[in-house]
């Protein structure tokens, strides 16, 4: 994260934004705790790095890098994914991998086996999650606009797709925490980023699970002036966006299939009517975008209110290990369901 604040800071292009993370990279390494909550966690990192014009991949294993420019649709998860094609890479890549007894041969060389770690490959199912979104956009690939993409954030592998009932193992797009150890973790926040040449527009939740989140607009001269509440922490504040849109979130958890369909149309037709408004204003004035996000923010948070009741008016439903699991995480959090 912090490789990502410094390319957002100085560069301007992404060709540009890529030379800071690999100059600072192959100076300093990479490293840190990347646990929230007390636990140890350290991993490398992958980027997907564009403006309009350009799009960039840049995988990173140590002070070791390869990247590959974007030619059409690319997706990155939790994985390796350049494999043996790439555009530019560290002068050591190759030689260190022969040297750690990770490749056979220069010629059999790939960065994506050779450099994997088993254990967070493995568990952290990123080849499958990447698969289901690289299969999405290739599917849409010409045709996928703004909503297409916030459908794609949103996907679940299955039709019928319950959290309570999904095996411990599974894995989609949007994640949903519950019993098991892949499931600890969850989608926290998500974003879509419309990119035109002009001002960017940015659709982000700033609420876990897009599936239940509203994607509102706002733009980098207009987002300080949005009122999202304090930082959220690890416990319950009244006053955050996020912990407020957590209501809703974890009761629709409760009966997800029947509890989900009182609002998703609705939340569907608020994001086109945000969208549509946002990219009206593409060269309006600052302060017009302004009120504009103001105005989508308090419309999905009245939205949120009016959703929360309707949930709660249809049956909750508790599978044992499920229930068991959220009641440690809402316990934790300091939740009352």
């Amino acid at each position: 994260m912090d490789l990502l604040r410094a390319a957002l800071e100085r560069a301007v292009t992404p060709r540009e934004a890529m030379q800071v993370i690999i100059d600072l990279l192959e100076k300093f390494g990479q490293g840190g705790n990347c646990a929230s909550h007390g636990e140890s966690m350290y991993y490398h990192n992958s980027f997907l790095i564009a403006n309009a014009d350009d799009a960039w991949v840049l995988e990173t294993v140590d002070k070791q890098w390869a990247a590959r420019q974007v030619q059409d649709v690319y997706s990155i998860s939790n994985c390796f994914t350049l494999g043996s094609q790439w555009d530019m890479a560290s002068s050591d890549l190759v030689n260190l991998a022969l040297q750690k007894g990770l490749a056979k041969s220069a010629g059999s060389f790939n960065y994506t086996k050779d450099y994997s770690d088993f254990l967070f490959t493995t568990f952290g199912k990123g080849r499958t999650r990447r698969a289901t979104t690289t299969h999405l956009l290739e599917q849409d690939k010409g045709n996928f606009n703004i909503q297409s993409m916030m459908g794609t954030l949103r996907h679940h592998n299955d039709e019928n797709f319950d959290p309570q009932t999904t095996g411990i193992a599974s894995v989609d797009v949007c994640m949903h925490a519950g019993f098991g150890p892949i499931h600890i973790s969850q989608s926290t926040a998500s974003m879509v980023t419309y990119l035109d040449g002009n001002t960017p527009i940015i659709f982000a939740t700033g609420t876990s699970a897009p599936c239940t989140s509203i994607f509102k607009p706002m733009w980098m001269d207009t987002a300080s002036s949005l009122n999202f509440g304090p930082v959220p922490a690890s416990t319950t504040d009244s006053a955050s966006l996020f912990w407020t849109h957590e209501k809703l979130h974890r009761a629709t958890l409760l009966n997800y299939p029947e509890r989900l369909k009182t609002y998703a149309a609705e939340r569907d037709e608020l994001e086109t009517k945000f969208v549509q408004g946002a990219l009206n204003l593409s060269h309006a004035s600052q302060q017009e975008r302004a009120d504009f996000s103001a105005e989508c923010l308090r419309e999905s948070l009245s939205a949120e209110i009016d959703w929360l009741k309707r949930v709660e008016k249809v049956p909750a439903r508790k599978h044992i290990l499920y229930a068991s699991a959220w009641s440690g995480f809402n316990k934790k959090a300091g939740v009352k369901i």
